[in-house]
């Protein structure tokens, strides 16, 4: 038998767990990144599976193998064809690149409005109910659970995240995507990618197969220009004036940001209370996402004069005695620069920064980040991120090393005292950005999440 002839069976239970092996199903042995499934394949025979598909020679055994190129992308399209291909009754829309997806994704799904399901790294909407996210883009099987859900909901468009783990994974199996659009690349999961071209390559997936007028790329980040250099698509810059989208003419305040709009349909003056620079490519991206995806433009500018919020994207918090703080995701050194510079005009005062870095991720990035701190901030204070199973103080120490010594900063590893000192040391007309985990209502420590919020906490302070 064919793997093609093996999508075709039907009720096809594909599973890639040993431990939840039902009699019958088909056990695909994935080759990861840390374990290879290949070794629990004499558990799975053991527990009753009636096929293995893996990517490995294997000797001769008690029930039939397929041999697979990719693992991954194999049990992607076991899962797609078991759940009876939902993808096809509706359109996707995706984004993909370091920062910005979440916002971006956010705007889409306001652009389009009705029938629109939603897949980021804050949480799933699948038309009926929103739930927190377990991750940017879902494992395999869950990604085909989410989308059954949504075409039971008669979802039309699913505007979704996708992150280089789930495109080097293949988790959307063979879904194709109406609109794709690039924001930049920076360094971050090189613990994964090892290095940037790989991260690149992963990211330039979702372009590969598309035509031209499915592609948005931002070209004034130079990963950007390279993608649209090979895969071609529409450009949108802030510096570029024969970009196909530029952005120019741009003045915000803590209210928001306007900003003149050259697109092939026209030119339009926007307004939007999002922040910041790098907020003006983010709506530039996604007007232009709508606009390729057929949104009428009157559509688009109407849905800009209602309100908009995306969960812990420079989400502001009032504090007493006039002190302002953000609450932002950005854990990248790129990301904690940009939200710093879209804060800095803002500010009367100095700026106090409250972060940290994950453990177990990309360690590359923990003394650049220190570094962008102590350039851009006037205070900062090293805390505790999600340590998981790494040793906290290990990881200050990283972050500590791209800190001069003689720069006003602090190490304060309990996360709730280090955002309470920052208030306690903030006058009026200072501001606090809380950097790191935004949307996250924990804090993983050894496997165990504990809860924790850093708006709740801030707005706890009196």
């Amino acid at each position: 038998m064919t793997f093609e002839e093996l999508l075709k069976i039907p009720e096809l239970n594909p599973v890639n767990d040993s431990r939840k092996i039902a009699p019958g199903c088909v056990f695909c042995a994935i080759k990861g990144a840390k374990a290879d499934g290949a070794r629990f394949i004499p558990d799975a025979i053991k527990a009753g599976a009636a096929m293995i598909v893996s990517e490995n020679e294997l000797p001769e055994l008690t029930v039939p193998v397929i041999k697979v190129e990719n693992s991954y992308k194999a049990w992607a399209l076991l899962c797609e064809s078991a759940a009876g291909f939902p993808a096809l009754s509706m359109n996707f829309h995706g984004v993909t690149g370091t920062n910005g997806k979440t916002t971006i994704a956010y705007l889409l799904k306001h652009f389009f409005r009705e029938n629109t399901g939603l897949i980021t790294t804050v949480e799933y909407d699948t038309g009926n109910g929103i739930f927190p996210a377990a991750g940017t883009t879902p494992d395999a099987k869950e990604f085909q659970r989410i989308i059954l859900e949504m075409k039971k909901n008669q979802i039309k468009n699913c505007v979704m995240e996708l992150s280089s783990h789930g495109l080097h994974q293949y988790r959307t199996g063979s879904t194709k995507f109406k609109t794709a659009i690039f924001t930049n690349l920076t360094g971050d999961h090189l613990d994964y990618h090892l290095n940037m071209d790989s991260y690149f390559q992963a990211k330039k997936i979702l372009f590969e197969e598309l035509s031209e007028e499915n592609k948005i790329i931002n070209i004034d980040d130079p990963w950007g220009k390279k993608l649209q250099k090979e895969c071609g698509g529409y450009s949108i810059s802030l510096n570029d004036n024969k970009a196909d989208f530029f952005a120019c003419n741009i003045s915000g305040s803590h209210l928001g940001t306007t900003f003149e709009l050259n697109t092939p349909a026209g030119h339009f003056k926007i307004k939007s209370p999002l922040i910041g620079l790098h907020n003006v490519s983010n709506l530039t991206e996604a007007i232009a996402g709508a606009m390729t995806a057929n949104v009428p433009v009157q559509k688009i500018l109407n849905a800009m004069e209602k309100e908009f919020f995306v969960p812990g994207r420079l989400e502001r918090i009032n504090l007493p005695d006039g002190i302002t703080a953000y609450v932002d995701y950005a854990h990248t050194d790129d990301a904690l620069k940009r939200v710093l510079e879209a804060l800095r005009p803002l500010c009367k005062g100095k700026i106090f920064c409250v972060f940290g870095c994950g453990g177990d991720r990309d360690k590359t990035k923990r003394k650049r980040m220190g570094m962008v701190a102590a350039n851009t901030a006037d205070y900062v204070i090293v805390t505790s991120d999600n340590p998981r199973t790494e040793n906290p103080e290990a990881i200050l120490q990283e972050i500590c090393s791209g800190i001069p010594v003689s720069f006003p900063h602090e190490v304060i590893p309990d996360r709730e005292f280090a955002i309470r000192k920052a208030a306690e040391l903030a006058n009026p007309d200072d501001l606090i950005l809380v950097a790191g985990k935004g949307h996250e209502n924990y804090q993983e420590i050894n496997g165990i999440r504990h809860h924790f919020d850093d708006r709740e906490i801030l707005r706890k302070i009196k």
